[in-house]
């Protein structure tokens, strides 16, 4: 497995649980990123994918 990617409402909380409950090792950080209400792809929050190709 090349690398998981999940989305959490608390990235502090998220990297403790990571690290302190599952034993990870914290490598590096993004950002900080600018949020414009809009996510992966350009779709809207509360969008979703209904069908992608094979």
């Amino acid at each position: 497995m090349d690398h998981v990617g999940l989305t959490v409402p608390d990235l502090d909380q998220a990297r403790e649980f990571f690290v302190d409950v599952l034993g990870c090792e914290y490598m590096y950080a993004l950002g900080p990123y600018q949020d414009d209400g809009h996510w992966l792809l350009g779709l809207r929050l509360g969008s979703w994918i209904g069908h992608t190709r094979d």
